[in-house]
């Protein structure tokens, strides 16, 4: 097969454009015009009052009423907490990841590089108005492009700034270095393109949207589109050639009934739109409607069908490339089998509206008639000028007494058509789930007992908690999927977050197993005073079995942070601290092993104090050992001197006797070893 030609995609995508649901007037068309000017309580269609001069043109606002009070239920079930889903690993290799995914995804992605929150809101707006909401999110590869000038560059620095792959030269100069003479030096200047791109989430409005007749479902649906206004300037700066002279599509939507309808509340001329022409001297402010198609069609001739994305405006072909898959994800409130569009809430209360917009109107004219009620008069005997003149004191001038009286009217049954009121409400809340007592404006809920009123409440909040359900499944868990596919395949960079516990660096080009993943989006169950009261109890519960064992830190941290979210408070890590966070506890020891502890401890003090008791004693004796040696020492010393001094005596005699020099004994100079003692040959000396 040969490769499709230019003007075959051009025939196939007119083909698809015009048999597709959402294009031209159709009924899905007319539906959705017909809830907006019930939402908006428009006396026109169906809700038109008689034309009859001074009757009542009051209109209900069931519709109204509904949706605005059913949205801050479903947005409190998605965004009352910091994080709309949580990520969970299939595996445990990849439970590393789960936290990590969950924080850039469903906080930074959605709340900090989108309008989250706003998102949200329209998204489920719409489903409830129109029928389905739709969203659109892709990769928008954004850059910033900035000029830079750098002067005096030797060879190396040049070299090193154009290795940087966001830098592309526009001026080069080179010439010798004045001072040194052997190197060039450089001045330069070039462009940065710095990538700036981010996975982008828009609100689509549903006359916007097309989608083919075949389809189930976005995802399954051979053929999606996206018209939209574009100026021609915006086409240029979006890298589009070739449009100076482009016309709009061919129904270009800007009559389109539902879209002047959504206008005509604030806009007095919504036929004119953004129309613009070069009649203000600026052609680049020419307003274009566009086509952004994503069809699956064998464009190569390879026998197989790829997804490719076709802009298109007027008869001519803007961009046309390969792509992964078409962007948008629709939610609708009550699903219908086998079919793309389901049934709006409006939908269901329409016929309330309409039922009791007669019936006040009846109420009103009936008390119009009673305050205000006709006369009859006798032609040619009452003077009509008096009559008609209606002013206190006033004289009406007769030519009989009987010439003027009031008509007899039967007065109207009031309590029977404030029944009938009643009556529908409580249709209408049959029909959507929306009663007095969800609002919490049943005045005669006062005589009711607490436990018939939960239940009451507790059926109401089915149909919302099923409502919310389906948004969740069929919606808001495809959106944080495709967000995840688009990060893991786009993201090329680390990005540092701040995260519920701090800062943190994120890499999402290490979830390379990013379909190893489920989401799981937090549904709340009954009013905030239910769940409190539930939480309490549990956490009386997990009390009772910690004793047992069966409850972790873990758990108990779970349950305290549920319950501080459940209170409001935004940070509940404030409060509770995560046991994962905290070194691992002491082990407690064995009781058998302290105790032998505390026996060896005191064998060990018992030989301690023996042995220090010994050694004293042993002390004791050595003192004493000593001091009796000491004072046997002693008396021996005293013998020794008095023999000395005996012996020195003896000595001095003889010699005095002999008369011989005292030196001449020892020699000359010598002095004996003991003073006035003589040693004698043989005698030991003392």
């Amino acid at each position: 097969m040969s490769k499709m030609t230019d003007d075959k995609l051009k025939a196939l995508t007119d083909q698809e454009i015009k048999q597709s649901l959402g294009y031209g007037s159709g009924e899905l068309t007319k539906n959705r015009q017909k809830a907006l000017e019930y939402y908006y309580a428009k006396p026109i269609g169906d809700l038109a009052p008689p034309s009859i001069d001074g009757r009542s043109a009051v209109v209900d606002t069931s519709v109204m009423d509904t949706v605005e009070w059913m949205l801050p239920s479903l947005l409190k079930i998605f965004a009352g907490g910091d994080k709309v889903v949580e990520f969970q690993a299939k595996s445990e290799q990849f439970e590393e990841q789960e936290d990590h995914i969950t924080e850039y995804i469903g906080r930074h992605v959605f709340y900090v590089q989108n309008q989250g929150f706003q998102i949200l809101h329209t998204w489920f707006k719409d489903a409830l108005l129109a029928k389905n909401g739709i969203v659109k999110v892709w990769w928008d590869k954004t850059t910033d492009e900035a000029r830079e000038d750098y002067v005096g560059l030797d060879d190396i620095e040049l070299g090193m700034l154009l290795q940087d792959k966001h830098v592309e030269p526009i001026e080069h100069t080179a010439y010798p270095d004045q001072l040194t003479g052997q190197q060039m030096l450089h001045d330069i200047s070039v462009k940065r393109v710095v990538d700036k791109g981010y996975c982008c989430i828009e609100n689509v409005p549903p006359e916007e949207f097309l989608i083919s007749r075949r389809a189930k479902n976005c995802e399954d649906s051979p053929f999606v589109a996206h018209r939209f206004e574009r100026t021609i300037g915006e086409l240029k700066e979006a890298g589009y050639d070739n449009v100076d002279n482009i016309s709009s599509d061919e129904n270009d939507g800007a009559f389109g009934s539902e879209r002047v309808s959504r206008k005509m509340q604030n806009d007095e001329s919504p036929y004119l739109g953004g129309r613009g022409n070069m009649e203000n001297g600026d052609p680049a402010s020419r307003v274009v409607w566009v086509t952004e198609c994503y069809l699956k069609v064998d464009y190569d001739g390879d026998g197989i069908q790829e997804w490719r994305k076709v802009v298109r405006a007027g008869n001519q072909i803007l961009e046309n490339v390969e792509c992964d898959g078409q962007p948008f994800i629709s939610l609708t409130p009550t699903p219908i089998p086998h079919q793309f569009f389901g049934l709006s809430v409006a939908d269901l209360a329409m016929e309330a509206q309409r039922t009791k917009t007669s019936l006040m109107r009846a109420l009103i004219d009936n008390l119009y008639l009673t305050v205000n009620g006709r006369t009859w008069a006798l032609e040619g005997q009452v003077n009509l000028d008096d009559l008609l003149t209606s002013r206190p004191g006033g004289i009406v001038r007769v030519k009989s007494p009987g010439a003027v009286g009031p008509m007899q009217a039967g007065g109207g049954d009031l309590t029977s058509a404030m029944s009938m009121l009643d009556y529908v409400d409580t249709q209408r809340g049959n029909r959507t789930g929306f009663t007095a007592e969800t609002q919490g404006g049943n005045m005669n809920a006062v005589n009711h007992t607490a436990t018939g009123m939960n239940i009451v409440t507790n059926r109401a909040d089915m149909r919302i908690e099923l409502i919310a359900r389906n948004f969740a499944e069929n919606g808001v868990k495809s959106l944080f999927i495709k967000i995840l596919e688009l990060v893991s395949k786009y993201q090329d960079k680390a990005e540092r977050i701040k995260a519920t516990g701090g800062w943190i660096d994120i890499d999402p080009r290490e979830w390379k197993n990013q379909f190893h993943l489920n989401v799981n989006v937090g549904l709340g169950t009954g009013n905030k005073d239910q769940i409190i009261q539930n939480l309490t109890a549990l956490g009386a519960a997990m009390g009772q079995a910690a004793a047992s064992g069966v409850v972790k830190p873990d758990n108990v941290y779970k349950a305290g942070v549920k319950l501080a979210e459940t209170l409001g408070f935004s940070n509940p890590e404030q409060y509770f601290t995560d046991p994962a966070t905290q070194p691992p506890p002491e082990s407690k020891p064995d009781p058998q092993i302290e105790t032998a502890k505390a026996m060896m401890e005191i064998e060990r003090l018992k030989t301690e104090a023996k042995i220090t008791q010994d050694q004293q004693k042993l002390e004791a004796d050595i003192q004493m050992k000593r001091e009796e040696l000491a004072a046997k020492y002693g008396l021996m010393n005293e013998e020794i001197n008095h023999k000395v001094i005996l012996g020195q005596q003896a000595n001095n005699g003889l010699y005095a006797r002999a008369n011989i020099p005292q030196a001449a004994s020892g020699g000359a100079g010598q002095q004996p070893l003991i003073p006035g003692s003589v040693q004698t040959p043989g005698q030991p000396l003392l």
